[in-house]
Parts: C-alpha cells; sequence; structure tokens
C-alpha cells in the first residue's frame, strides 16, 4: 500500500502527538477521537482500549473508511 498525501488547507492532519494528546491542526485533543480528512469526532467512546466493543465502530464505520487505524497507546493491542 501507497500512502500519498493530498494537500488541502480543508483536511484534518495529524501534526503531532505525544502519551497524552494528538494535535490535529492546531487543535489538541486528549481521550478518543474518530479523525477523517473532513470531520474530526471528539466525543466518541470508549475513553480506553479495554472499553472497546464493536458497537463503538458503529459510527466510524458509518463513515465508509478505506482504512482504520486505532491508536492503542504505548503497547501494541489488536481489536476485539
Amino acid at each position: 500500500m501507497k500512502f500519498t498525501l493530498e494537500p488541502t488547507s480543508r483536511a484534518n492532519l495529524i501534526r503531532g502527538y505525544s502519551a497524552t494528546e494528538i494535535r490535529i491542526g492546531e487543535q489538541r485533543v486528549q481521550g478518543s477521537c474518530i479523525v477523517t480528512a473532513e470531520r474530526l469526532i471528539t466525543d466518541w467512546e470508549p475513553q480506553s482500549f479495554a472499553e472497546l466493543r464493536a458497537v463503538h465502530l458503529e459510527p466510524l464505520l458509518a463513515l465508509s473508511p478505506e482504512l482504520v487505524l486505532l491508536g492503542t497507546g504505548a503497547t501494541q493491542r489488536f481489536a476485539p
């Protein structure tokens, strides 16, 4: 799979991250979120990987993503 950058001023570009937050554009988000090129959803449940259930993926899958990346923190984990 090849990734290419599509320059646009409207896209939600991930600018950086730390152990406690992710920077999307100029906005800093702490906690779970869904990021697409056009949308930033910051009230997404669950708030921890241990809470993740299939029902939590429904709003994400409703957006018909081509690719889903789950950030799991410092330890690599696989979704249920």
